[in-house]
């Protein structure tokens, strides 16, 4: 069920079990493809596992279809500072 996944999701991550909030986030989001905080979980779940280019892909993604979404670009700014692009990080 797409609420117990993304509450696991949660608590794995805060418990720094990334890995493990992956798997649950990825379960969440397989649930609901459509679901912008889902979406946006999922690609913090890859910025916490060091997958920056990965989740900079997501969010790149979830901005184009929510743009009004402000968590969203937060997140995508800070993963644009640890790739190096402090321009897009700005825009962010």
């Amino acid at each position: 069920d797409y609420v117990l996944q993304s509450i696991g999701g949660t608590i794995y991550q805060n418990a720094g079990r990334f890995e493990a909030s992956m798997a649950c986030r990825t379960a969440a989001l397989s649930l609901r493809p459509n679901d912008a905080t889902a979406r946006l979980r999922n690609a913090d779940a890859l910025y916490f596992l060091g997958r920056l280019t990965e989740a900079e892909g997501s969010y790149r993604a979830l901005v184009a279809q929510h743009p009004e979404h402000g968590e969203a670009w937060y997140s995508f700014g800070l993963c644009m500072l640890q790739l190096g692009d402090n321009a897009e990080a700005q825009r962010c």
